[in-house]
């Protein structure tokens, strides 16, 4: 799976989508492979984002679900 863009965690019209809600689409369709740009990993893993305050918690939850229904499995 790849997006034109970055996500839009904020979901607006129009936009990208949220990865909330790509990456299990994806997955759906039997995608493997997913392209994801830094901005996206900045929401989920940077507290220098803008984004991160609101939606870390979610982008966190939804990359740790698909590597582990892609085998892999969480740092330890």
């Amino acid at each position: 799976m790849q997006t034109i863009e970055a996500s839009g965690p904020g979901n607006a019209p129009g936009g990208t989508g949220t990865q909330a809600n790509l990456l299990p689409f994806a997955l759906g369709l039997k995608a493997q492979i997913f392209e994801v740009y830094i901005q996206d990993l900045q929401v989920a893993y940077d507290p220098t984002s803008p984004d991160y305050a609101r939606y870390s918690q979610a982008y966190q939850s939804v990359f740790q679900q698909t590597a582990s229904k892609l085998g892999f499995a969480p740092a330890k």
